[in-house]
């Protein structure tokens, strides 16, 4: 297990420093979407894969016999000896990490409680494709599938309003909650490998690059509005904030 962890951060660390050397500074979003996530789950899944060279296998055919006879002594001097409870170091390390992953799940369920809530509490309308919900709670606009979430659509201006829907619709266009499901996944089996959340911010860096091409058709409205928006309530980790 040890290995397939060393293997792992190896991958990983090899490429988010060649990301932020040559691809973080590129425009072509959409080629460091896809090399951000085929280069997290090759970290994740090649290392599984246990390689065995030939001089192993060779070993392993001639140890097997005096294995078997080690491990016959073993067990009459393990008899001999009265058992005493012992928890190992590796149990400790099974319940800690056990502990880890409950809590960041704890977390995906409240955020996803959080949703539902918005939804419940707010004014459904249907327009280009969207549920959008009014909650009237103070927060930037935020989309989760074909749901778009806003406080009310009375404060938005036609052009802002107009740069909301095409920036939300390039998200769903491109199925950034797909990846944002890839994530919370990793979040919760990698809750304590800090590369992990590196990708988680880098990945959501380029979906708003992507989407910003979309909406930016007045550059410094789009910005000023950018900035007024970011200073309201963040979205659920479960959904991708304006």
């Amino acid at each position: 297990m040890l290995q397939y962890f060393i293997n792992a951060s190896s991958i990983w660390l090899l490429s988010l420093v060649l990301f932020d050397i040559f691809l973080r500074r590129e425009s072509y979003h959409s080629y460091n979407r896809y090399y951000l996530l085929f280069t997290f789950l090759l970290g994740a899944l090649f290392p599984v894969r246990q390689w065995q060279t030939p001089s192993q296998l060779l070993n392993g055919t001639f140890e097997k016999p005096l294995a078997k006879v080690m491990t016959a002594k073993q067990a009459i001097v393990t008899a001999e000896i009265p058992d005493t409870p012992v928890i190992h170091w590796s149990q400790w390390l099974l319940f800690i990490y056990l502990l880890g992953a409950i809590i960041a799940v704890i977390y995906l369920v409240n955020d996803i409680l959080k949703l539902i809530a918005y939804y419940k509490i707010g004014t459904k309308t249907k327009a280009e494709g969207w549920t959008i919900v009014s909650t009237e709670n103070e927060h930037a606009p935020f989309t989760f599938m074909q749901f778009l979430f806003i406080n009310d659509r009375k404060l938005y201006d036609d052009a802002e309003w107009e740069m909301i829907m095409l920036h939300e619709s390039r998200h769903r266009q491109q199925r950034h909650f797909v990846d944002l499901f890839l994530l919370q996944v990793a979040r919760i089996i990698f809750w304590f490998h800090p590369l992990v959340y590196l990708y988680n911010k880098r990945l959501l860096l380029v979906h708003e690059y992507q989407a910003d091409n979309a909406s930016c058709i007045q550059p410094k409205v789009y910005g000023s509005f950018l900035v007024e928006q970011a200073m309201l309530h963040v979205a659920p980790s479960v959904a991708h904030s304006f």
